[in-house]
């Protein structure tokens, strides 16, 4: 069984047929590895501002949502002194009964 020898291929712009250097065998040449790198800096620069879009989004609902708490943890805090207040005058007024 024959081994295949290992040809560094590199792909076209459009990225669907591979091609060998043909005046060197072993490596592309410099302009068309730039290429390759180039359109795989182009794709990971469109991934990475649909990712910081998702993250814009992202952090417009957390900023919603940290207000909604805020609210909340003030709503429930005068519910709390509010409750603790009842019960002391309760309290207070239950002793004073006893006596």
């Amino acid at each position: 069984m024959r081994r295949s020898t290992i040809v560094p291929t590199v792909t076209n712009t459009t990225g669907n047929v591979p091609f060998v250097n043909s005046h060197n065998n072993f490596a592309p040449s410099p302009n068309q590895v730039k290429a390759v790198q180039m359109n795989h800096l182009a794709d990971q620069l469109s991934q990475l501002q649909a990712n910081l879009s998702h993250l814009e989004n992202h952090l417009h609902v957390t900023a919603i949502q940290a207000e909604a708490i805020r609210r909340m943890g003030a709503l429930q805090a005068s519910l709390l002194m509010a409750s603790g207040r009842v019960l002391s005058e309760s309290n207070m007024t239950f002793f004073q009964q006893e006596k």
